[in-house]
């Protein structure tokens, strides 16, 4: 299947958009945060959590436990640990289930995320004749990915959080701030800060190399880019595209607040290298951990403005 024009995404964007705007309009909702159970209600929905080794019976009484249970009960407590999918829609029950393990702004953009599988008319329609066993990986990822659109139009109230976002300086600080606004993660409004910024804006967040194991070696890059998020701006000011699996050299910044495991904030200068010309762009950077990755929001030095 050829994968769709710069316009074909733009169009579905906006149909996206409008569904959920719609939505947000039935329900009154115009001011954050968006509220799950009004949205919820109106599409005659309940929501439950859930948890994979709840799909275990439990033991009777006097009963002795398999082999063959144990494993199944071990298998599904890794499940719950290392969790794939932590929202399904029971389109059978019109329940929304979240896993219990989520914290309550993940779970509410889950809750969104379902409710782009039952508001958008094409979801819906495939939903109703298939499984997701019967579908392709690829016709998964395209379903996803409009979901995830929905969920952030319904979060960020459409245009409403781009407009505000005009209204503060650009820095860790800010997303912070939308974050208690709009009841929403920090990832998640980092990407959507970035994504719809009218100034050229970077994300690069930053996680352990996968391929180190348990050993750390002084001086050895133990962190790299696990993705990049750019705004227009910025895209067009570097010419190019900020490459994912870059290694975080072991003196940046970024290494030490990983290894520190702390929230705190830092501020350093920095140089981005765009792929494939190899344009390098002088930054000023503001990063932060949560223990787990390590976010860089960047934007050009004013100095490097002038010398343009």
């Amino acid at each position: 299947m050829p994968s769709a024009t710069a316009s074909e995404v733009r169009a579905l964007r906006a149909e996206i958009r409008q569904a959920a705007l719609a939505l947000l309009r039935e329900c009154g909702i115009s001011d954050p945060p968006a509220s799950t159970d009004t949205l919820l209600a109106a599409c005659k929905l309940d929501s439950e959590t859930f948890a994979y080794s709840d799909r275990l019976p439990p033991l009777l009484a006097g009963q002795r436990e398999s082999a063959k249970r144990a494993a199944k009960r071990e298998l599904l407590a890794r499940m719950d640990i290392d969790v794939k999918v932590r929202g399904i829609l029971d389109m059978a029950d019109n329940v929304v289930l979240t896993h219990n393990s989520l914290l309550p702004d993940p779970r509410r953009f889950c809750i969104f995320h379902e409710l782009g599988h039952f508001t958008l008319p094409w979801h819906r329609e495939l939903f109703y004749q298939c499984s997701e066993l019967d579908m392709s990986p690829e016709a998964l990822a395209t379903l996803e990915q409009d979901a995830n659109w929905f969920a952030s139009e319904c979060a960020f109230l459409g245009d409403r959080f781009e407009r505000e976002v005009a209204d503060y300086r650009i820095g860790i600080s800010t997303i912070r701030k939308l974050t208690k606004i709009y009841k929403t993660s920090f990832e998640a409004t980092a990407r959507h800060y970035v994504e719809s910024h009218t100034a050229a804006v970077a994300l690069l967040v930053v996680t352990p190399r996968p391929d180190l194991g348990s050993s750390i070696d002084a001086g050895q890059p133990i962190l790299a880019v696990r993705y990049v998020v750019v705004s227009p701006a910025m895209k067009r000011l570097g010419n190019g595209y900020l490459a994912p699996n870059t290694l975080i050299p072991w003196t940046h910044p970024a290494t030490e607040l990983y290894l520190s495991r702390s929230n705190r904030q830092a501020s350093a200068p920095d140089l981005l290298t765009f792929a494939p010309n190899n344009r390098q762009l002088a930054c000023e950077t503001e990063i932060m951990s949560n223990g787990y990755s390590v976010f860089i929001l960047a934007w050009p030095s004013r100095r490097w403005l002038r010398q343009c």
